[in-house]
């Protein structure tokens, strides 16, 4: 599972797609990277989901574990 620094490191390139694809990318250019825009754009924003989705489901599994505790 992913922790730490391999969860930033995770966060950072998909943001960076995300920027790049949005930034350099017209839509009407079809070359290169841009041809694929729109999956860039659309797998980052899942991938940014899916951490922000783990980061909840990690945070309410710890609170839980402190209520047993006090």
């Amino acid at each position: 599972m992913l922790r730490g620094k391999g969860l930033q490191v995770l966060s950072f390139v998909a943001m960076l797609l995300i920027f790049v694809a949005v930034i350099s990318c017209s839509k009407d250019n079809t070359e290169g990277v841009c041809a694929y825009r729109d999956e860039m754009i659309l797998g980052s924003a899942a991938v940014m989901m899916g951490l922000m989705g783990m980061k909840l489901v990690n945070r309410n599994k710890m609170k839980k574990k402190l209520d047993k505790k006090i």
